[in-house]
């Protein structure tokens, strides 16, 4: 800055001078008087400037140098605390686990010298493999960043075995990680022992008074004091049981898991209770004590040991133990009960239930326990139920039964025989109800059926009866006209002509009679299963064909159409059946068809429908009421109204024919209109080309 402004001097000089030389008036120098006064100005300001870097500067350095001198101090000091502590101290390579440091304190413990640590990794020194073994022990120890170990064991150079705390921490040092290890010796020392005694001298006076058991162990587990009532738990004196640990009283495991229960309490430095059995190792008895562990501390927060509470609840213990036994065995018998229990709170909802009441209506007993029991209760009986239970509750009854219905979890009607009581207070006023449950939904069931079965069989008899007098009627009517004719046959006053239209009656109601004696034989078949078929293939249009042939004589008697109808291609239909049975069959449908038709037609035939052929018979006759459609086709029924009790019929025709489309493998129906006509569809499986 300063040459700069010199330069600047310099060359307005020049100029100045060059100025004179051409015109020395005054206009001149007032003009360099000027631009003088201006250059003054300009170089005041960059003194200005100049001066107040150049301060900066010397603050700067003044700084920096303090920074090194408080610097170079830190470093003595921690280099002094490093070289002075009384803990040892490692520093290792964050990424290698190599020790970069080793204090005097630590070398002086194990016998080491300096050399034999650096640069080897913390898990190749000896001394330190019960804390990191390996390299993937050290990668665990690094990822936990602080870590913390009581009464670690090591072994010096010379043999001597010695417990020390063990800490580690991670920080960053020139920009670099790097693991400071603090190693402190926990065992020996004179002022734990001196506070020990100093903390012994102030407890034990409270100790000799308070009636649970008391006592204090190192950070080894070694008993330092102990109170009489410790003293008779174990049945041995304080001074055979101080400087001894668990291990000399109980067996192996549990003093095992003492002595993890103690240094949990130490690592943590908090209280912890338990409840714990105690073997003895002398005689084997047992004993069982709640306790309490809490570290103990001298007065500058050095760990002196565990003080540990115990309370001898054993017979307390054992008399829970056979509660417990007690409520298992009395659950035991309660779900193997043959029937479903549940005691229930007053207002309804069950306390407990047994298993049978879960098995029977599908809740647990945890879900059953929200549920009131008016909630899978039957909704028709629930007023019924709530009426009784009620007067229970209120004390005017003193149980109640009754048949009720619950509702299963899916849905379900479950039928039941209730019982219910009460478990009364001492004052005699009802406590808890008692509800015992017996499943009767297959007994129930089972008297339903029984009750319709009766129905049916006494329908069946009085069926049977109206069958047996109708067919009394049916049988005599054809006898009659055969004995009476051929008793005139034999009358010589009658002409030939008269005879032979005798004869022709006589074998009528020969062929009627026979046609009743086939219909009662084969019903009788079909019940004892004797019914036989001789299966073949069938053209359905060439075997319907021939039907209408048998039946012409009578439509043209009656005066009645019968009419064939077919599909398309009707010649390729063949159905796979027993020919004599199908033409019994379409005698049964076609005859009553005739029968109850005195005008129009009668129209049979059939369609293809998948693979089954449908057959059909329809007529213009009097029809069937509804109220029939559904027994229509039972044995020994018939349609009893003032219209059809002139037509006679043995009720057989049509449940035979049912029958024997079934054993076919068909399915039968019908529809119906009074006084406009019935038909009557059944199919046939369609011929497959396999007999």
């Amino acid at each position: 800055m300063e040459n700069k402004n010199i330069s600047e001097i310099s060359v307005f000089r020049q100029k100045a001078e060059k100025l004179v030389k051409k015109d020395s008036s005054k206009s001149v120098s007032v003009i360099i008087e000027a631009e003088m006064q201006k250059l003054i100005h300009e170089l005041e300001v960059h003194q200005i400037e100049l001066e107040m870097q150049n301060e900066e500067l010397r603050t700067v350095l003044i700084d920096r140098k303090r920074v090194e001198e408080l610097l170079i101090a830190s470093e003595t000091r921690y280099r002094r605390l490093f070289e002075s502590t009384k803990d040892g101290i490692l520093i290792l390579d964050a990424e290698t686990g190599k020790i970069t440091d080793v204090n005097p304190f630590l070398i002086d413990i194990l016998g080491f010298s300096k050399n034999q640590f650096l640069d080897k990794a913390i898990w190749e020194v000896g001394f330190f493999k019960g804390i990191v073994a390996n390299h993937d022990e050290f990668e665990e120890l690094k990822q936990k960043e602080y870590v913390r170990y009581y009464d670690l064991p090591l072994e010096t150079t010379d043999g001597q075995k010695i417990n020390v705390e063990f800490v580690s921490n991670i920080y960053i040092e020139d920009q670099k990680k790097v693991i400071q290890c603090n190693i402190r010796e926990t065992i020996n020392s004179k002022k734990a022992e001196l506070d020990l005694r100093k903390s012994e001298t102030h407890l034990r006076p409270l100790m000799q008074t308070i009636p649970d058991l008391i006592w204090l162990k190192d950070t080894n587990g070694v008993y330092i004091l102990c109170n009489p009532m410790f003293e008779r738990f174990f049945g041995a004196k304080e001074a055979d049981i101080i400087g001894k640990s668990d291990h000399d009283f109980v067996d192996r495991e549990l003093a095992d898991f003492f002595l993890s229960y103690d240094r949990k309490v130490i690592n943590t430095g908090k209280s912890n209770t338990n409840e714990e059995w105690i073997t003895f190792a002398d005689d084997g008895h047992r004993a069982f004590l709640d306790t309490l562990k809490t570290p103990m501390y001298d007065s500058d927060g050095t760990l002196l040991g565990v003080l540990g509470i115990g309370r001898d609840i054993t017979e307390r213990k054992l008399t829970w133990e056979l509660i417990r036994a007690s409520q298992k065995r009395f659950q035991a018998i309660f779900d193997q009960a043959p029937i479903a229990i549940a005691l229930i709170d007053l207002q309804g909802y069950p306390i407990i239930s047994n298993l049978p009441l879960s098995e029977m209506i599908g809740y647990s007993s945890v879900e059953l326990a929200k549920m009131k029991f008016t909630e899978f209760t039957f909704s028709e009986d629930i007023d019924k139920d709530m009426k009784e239970f009620s007067d229970l509750i209120a004390g005017k009854i003193a149980g109640y039964s009754m048949e009720k219905r619950y509702i299963h979890k899916n849905g379900n009607i479950i039928w039941a025989n209730l019982f219910v009581t009460t478990l009364n207070d001492k004052n005699g006023l009802p406590k808890e109800i008692i509800g015992m449950v017996d499943d009767i939904t297959e007994r129930k069931y089972a008297e339903i059926e029984l009750i319709k079965a009766k129905e049916h069989a006494e329908e069946s008899d009085r069926l049977k009866s109206a069958f047996l007098a109708n067919m009394s009627h049916e049988v005599r009517t054809p006898l009659n006209s055969i004995i009476g004719f051929s008793e005139l046959l034999a009358d010589p006053y009658f002409e030939e002509d008269q005879k032979n239209e005798f004869i022709q009656l006589i074998i009528a109601s020969g062929n009627n009679l026979l046609s009743i004696i086939n219909d009662i034989m084969d019903i009788s078949k079909m019940e004892s299963g004797e019914i036989t078929f001789s299966k073949s293939q069938i053209n359905a249009q060439n075997f319907l064909l021939n039907i209408k042939e048998q039946f012409a004589f009578k439509a043209d008697e009656k005066n009645i159409e019968i009419k064939l109808t077919f599909p398309g291609n009707s010649d390729e239909t063949s159905v796979f059946a027993d020919a004599d049975r199908l033409s019994q069959i379409f005698n049964n449908l076609i005859g009553n068809a005739f029968k109850f038709t005195s005008h129009g037609k009668v129209e049979i035939g059939y369609q293809p429908k998948g693979k089954m052929a449908e057959f059909f018979v329809k007529d213009t006759g009097i029809g069937i009421p509804a109220v029939y459609h559904d027994i229509i086709f039972e044995r020994f029924r018939q349609v009893e109204d003032e219209k059809t009790l002139k037509y006679g019929g043995n009720g057989l025709g049509l449940a035979i024919t049912k029958n024997l489309v079934e054993l076919m493998g068909g399915k039968i129906g019908m529809e119906s209109v009074p006084d406009i006509g019935s038909a009557f569809y059944f199919t046939l499986p369609i011929y497959n080309g396999e007999m």
